[in-house]
C-alpha cells in the first residue's frame, strides 16, 4: 500500500525516468520546460503511473491534462495521483 510519501517518491521516480534531461525533480519542476517531458513522454508518464500505482486515468481527463501539460508541475502530478487513488 502506498502512503503519501511513497506516492510522491514513486511519481518523482517515474517523472525522472521519462525526463529528457534526467534532472532532479522538485515539487515546482515544470514537466515541459524543466524536465523536458514532451507530449509523448507525458503519455508514457501516465501509462507508468497506471501500471505501477494501479490507477486508471479516464480518457476525458487525459485529453484535458494533455492540453495543460506545459504548465503542469511535478507537485500537481502528485496531487492528481492521490485523487485518482481515492
Amino acid at each position: 500500500m502506498y502512503n503519501e510519501k511513497n506516492i510522491k517518491k514513486k511519481v518523482f521516480k517515474i517523472l525522472k525516468k521519462n525526463s529528457y534531461n534526467r534532472k532532479k525533480v522538485y515539487d515546482e519542476s515544470l514537466l515541459t520546460s524543466d524536465l523536458g517531458i514532451d507530449s509523448l513522454g507525458f503519455i508514457s508518464v501516465i501509462a507508468d503511473l497506471e501500471d505501477e500505482l494501479g490507477i486508471e486515468v479516464q480518457e476525458e481527463e487525459l485529453v484535458y491534462l494533455s492540453d495543460t501539460e506545459k504548465e503542469m508541475t511535478a507537485g500537481f502530478m502528485v496531487e492528481l495521483v492521490k485523487k485518482w487513488r481515492d
